[in-house]
């Protein structure tokens, strides 16, 4: 006899920072594929629409995927395999984790997408607690041209 049974549901969260003022682009979605990530650079560039932007991604597959075409103002850059702490948008997950969804206990799916729209909510209002997490020193050695 079995008392229970765990169902996992997800949903997934993209963003994309700009580490030098802090400003960002998100989105939550209930699930990540090649579509969705098309989907997602389309709005950062609309968000971004005056900028050249340098994106910087991990090797997902939906990363990879050759039928993602991203807009004009969207350069796509892959991190070398296995460094995440590269990634200023990590220290925007380790945020989300620690002052916004960890420590609860969720009734619903629902409950965890309020929890993390209202994380990205308000980092999405604090530009400079945002740069103060993603203002990488290497950063600063790009050459952009």
């Amino acid at each position: 006899m079995v008392a229970g049974q765990i169902v996992r549901e997800f949903l997934y969260a993209a963003a994309a920072v700009c580490p030098w003022d802090g400003q960002f682009s998100s989105l939550v979605l209930p699930w990540v594929d090649t579509d969705t990530m098309t989907r997602f650079l389309v709005h950062t560039g609309r968000r971004f629409a005056n900028e050249h932007c340098i994106m910087f991604l991990d090797r997902a597959g939906w990363h990879t995927a050759h039928q993602r075409h991203p807009p004009p103002n969207i350069q796509l850059e892959f991190l070398p395999p296995w460094s995440p702490e590269l990634n200023p948008l990590e220290a925007i997950w380790q945020c989300l984790r620690q002052d916004y969804i960890g420590h609860q206990v969720f009734d619903s799916l629902e409950q965890v997408a309020d929890c993390v729209c209202g994380g990205l909510h308000a980092l999405h209002l604090d530009p400079g607690r945002v740069k103060s997490m993603t203002d990488f020193h290497w950063l600063k050695t790009l050459c952009m041209t």
